[in-house]
């Protein structure tokens, strides 16, 4: 095929070739430049204008190259003939200055850290093109929540609109470097890689279980349930649960773990469950809440 390949692009574009055989943009770069074949890279003025816009949203140089699947060093070329002033990594991570996860008393905090446990991720590696970050992403649905907690975060945070790698569905992310944020995390129990086992060092509150339910969480079929691929943590929550007079039930399901609870015609757990998480929240996903407080308008109990 990589003769097929060559002739192709003997005399057609980068793009045609890389579109017929179904390859990687800069993969076809490589062929045509090893076997001596160089053409003029070009973008339309809208792709320019879009890699222009990106930039200026928050996204890096090597970012919008993945997106264009070219060179970071392209990119950069395309944003100084468009005369756009390019930001060093110390000038993006210094848009974070203090720590915004330091007050663990603030109910704000809490249900922020139970998003990023649920939701987020926390990157250790660093290198010349990238720091240590906290990353919180969301569905494409989601995007007015996630703005919330840009602007909680202040500073001019931005909401980046992105391709998920694995399933190429628009995502949402918020992402900064701030080398205490992450210690601060990491010492809670947010770890990098989290996933199979995270593990909460602080005491659980209901503004956290609030951001948990809002990043793992769903309400259905009359039950609350939060799942998590860390059977730990649900333990800890099954815990909390138990500790504040809730009945639950922990499931196992290919290696996720879920703890849910179901209304009890004496206790009224839900209705009290429903009270302990929105009354005097301040952030929330609203169309969680709004499918909760239904099911409990309808049901005769």
């Amino acid at each position: 095929m990589r003769d097929a390949i060559v002739k192709d692009l003997q005399t057609n574009s980068y793009q045609f070739v890389a579109k017929k055989y179904n390859l990687q943009y800069k993969n076809t770069v490589a062929i045509a430049n090893r076997a001596g074949i160089y053409k003029s890279l070009k973008y339309t003025s809208e792709q320019e204008a879009d890699i222009v816009l990106l930039y200026k949203q928050g996204l890096d140089t090597i970012q919008i190259a993945s997106k264009y699947n070219t060179f970071n060093t392209s990119i950069r070329r395309i944003l100084i003939r468009n005369s756009v002033e390019l930001i060093s990594t110390g000038d993006r991570i210094r848009k974070i200055k203090t720590d915004p996860f330091a007050d663990l008393t603030d109910p704000n905090v809490m249900y922020w850290l139970g998003m990023i446990a649920a939701d987020g991720c926390l990157s250790s590696r660093s290198n010349k093109y990238y720091k240590p970050s906290i990353r919180l992403n969301c569905g494409q649905h989601d995007k007015e929540h996630l703005q919330q907690y840009a602007t909680w975060l202040g500073n001019d945070v931005n909401v980046v609109t992105q391709t998920h790698k694995k399933y190429r569905t628009l995502e949402h992310c918020v992402g900064f470097t701030l080398q205490n944020s992450i210690d601060n995390l990491t010492s809670i129990g947010i770890t990098p890689q989290k996933s199979m086992s995270l593990e909460i060092l602080i005491p659980l509150t209901w503004d956290f279980i609030r951001g948990v339910f809002d990043g793992d969480g769903c309400f259905g079929a009359g039950a609350f349930q939060i799942a998590s691929g860390s059977e730990v943590f649900i333990k800890q929550l099954a815990h909390f649960f138990e500790k504040e007079g809730y009945k639950y039930n922990i499931q196992a399901h290919s290696g996720v773990f879920v703890v849910s609870v179901r209304q009890h015609r004496v206790l009224k757990q839900l209705h009290r469950l429903y009270y302990s998480l929105y009354n005097n929240a301040t952030y929330f996903l609203g169309r969680k809440r709004e499918k909760f407080g239904s099911h409990l308008a309808k049901a005769k109990w």
